[in-house]
């Protein structure tokens, strides 16, 4: 689906590794039968991971959340392009969010602005590229958050450098989280 959303200059490319939470959640979602089940993507951008699950599970009761008005503009565009029906909602992670979820996913940034990044990145928005901390300050805002907005046995599914991933595990785990895999860039943490 990637190739089919509408990017501005405020919203990231979509890259295979959207493809890889996707995968991640199908997996999820295919041996767990409930009836209803919700996914929120937390910093959707031009929402290509919120959408793209709408589109491949139906039933889910999807909604993207971003602090950033006109990415969530692009995301309402792309939603009507492709007939998703998502609930879009202004917020800074999951603070305005009031539902609980089976599925949390997120790609936020992660990068540290001292890193060394490809020169692709060069024309994309620093607000959905860079992070402090590390590049942790939005991932551990968003796992100390959302154990109130997840169901129990709930996922939370991330993108995150692999210099990353041992810190947010272990951040996760004192969060109340197990950690479930580990693929590529992408972690997945279960809620105990």
């Amino acid at each position: 689906y990637g190739r089919l959303f509408r990017v501005t200059p405020a919203t990231l490319i979509p890259r295979p590794e959207s493809e890889a939470i996707i995968t991640i959640l199908r997996g999820l979602i295919e041996q767990n039968k409930l009836l209803e089940q919700r996914l929120v993507d937390v910093g959707t951008g031009s929402g290509c991971l919120g959408i793209t699950a709408k589109l491949e599970f139906p039933q889910l009761h999807t909604t993207l959340l971003d602090i950033s008005q006109h990415a969530l503009t692009v995301a309402r565009k792309n939603a009507e392009k492709l007939d998703a029906d998502i609930t879009l909602l202004r917020s800074d992670l999951l603070e305005s969010y009031a539902d609980i979820a089976q599925y949390i996913v997120a790609n936020l940034p992660y990068v540290d602005p001292s890193w060394q990044r490809s020169p692709e990145t060069d024309h994309e928005p620093s607000l959905a590229l860079f992070a402090e901390d590390s590049g942790l300050r939005l991932i551990n805002k968003l796992l100390k958050q959302a154990p109130a907005h997840l169901a129990q046995d709930g996922y939370l599914i991330l993108e995150a450098d692999k210099r990353q991933h041992a810190e947010i595990v272990r951040t996760a785990q004192e969060e109340g989280f197990s950690h479930h895999k580990t693929e590529g860039l992408i972690v997945c943490l279960q809620k105990c």
